[in-house]
């Protein structure tokens, strides 16, 4: 005879957290339209102060029109202009599906992070993220992707000239 062990109650979400969470999935889904909406080839309005600063792309630069990429089903695409967009989305993608899962039923089908939790994956993020920036700069500057590079820019053309 096989002995089952009970599984735990489900974690329930406090009433504010669940409403701030269907707040920021209408934001969210607002977001999305907009970017399927905005026509293709005009600039959308954005601001990247690192982009500003030094002419280069930072680690998102491109993600917004990769993921327009990746709707539209152009995964070359989107693979040319940011590969960590297509990432986020696969990552992120059922991520995002779980926690409106979570806010449309009230109970979390996995406990809270803790704090240190918290901590490490930032830690992870960013050293994940220094690098392929640098990568992400250095690649656009040597196919001389002009929708990720303002070669007009002192600092890319100081890097060009050494």
């Amino acid at each position: 005879m096989v002995s089952s062990t009970p599984k735990p109650p489900p974690l329930p979400i406090g009433k504010s957290e669940r409403k701030g969470r269907l707040w920021f999935f209408g934001c969210l889904a607002a977001l999305v339209a907009w970017l399927i909406v905005w026509p293709q080839g005009v600039p959308s309005p954005g601001f990247c102060a690192f982009h500003s600063l030094t002419g280069l792309p930072c680690a998102f630069c491109g993600g917004t029109r990769a993921v327009r990429s990746l709707v539209a089903g152009n995964w070359e695409h989107a693979l040319y202009l940011n590969p960590l967009a297509v990432a986020v989305v696969i990552v992120g993608g059922p991520i995002l599906l779980l926690l409106v899962a979570e806010a449309l039923r009230g109970r979390r089908f996995l406990p809270p992070f803790n704090n240190s939790t918290r901590v490490a994956i930032l830690v992870l993020g960013a050293i994940i993220l220094l690098p392929w920036t640098y990568w992400h700069a250095s690649s656009a500057l040597k196919a001389a992707k002009t929708e990720l590079v303002n070669f007009e820019h002192p600092v890319v053309k100081f890097f060009l000239r050494h």
